[in-house]
């Protein structure tokens, strides 16, 4: 897989892990494969929103990431899984 260009959508989905974890329909595996990048690159993403949040993770973000970070700070878990969803099995 070729290096693989982050788009908003991309951090929304790494976000959600982020914040909640994986679900039945959004896995590191289902988000790998409909957005075209590796497992590992997600993980790496996934520490920038948890660095974000304040927790420990990778705080060399992107302002990308930032941009979404502050966009779904106050979405409900709800809201965001179908959100993610969407993206995931719509591909």
């Amino acid at each position: 897989m070729g290096k693989h260009k982050w788009t908003y959508d991309d951090d929304v989905l790494a976000c959600y892990i982020a914040k909640y974890g994986e679900c039945r329909e959004v896995t590191l595996k289902s988000i790998s494969n409909a957005q075209g990048m590796t497992v590992g690159s997600l993980r790496m993403r996934i520490q920038n929103f948890k660095a974000l949040a304040g927790k420990p993770g990778l705080s060399d973000w992107k302002a990308l990431s930032e941009q979404v970070f502050q966009d779904f700070k106050n979405v409900g878990q709800d809201d965001h899984a179908g959100r993610c969803i969407a993206l995931v099995c719509l591909k």
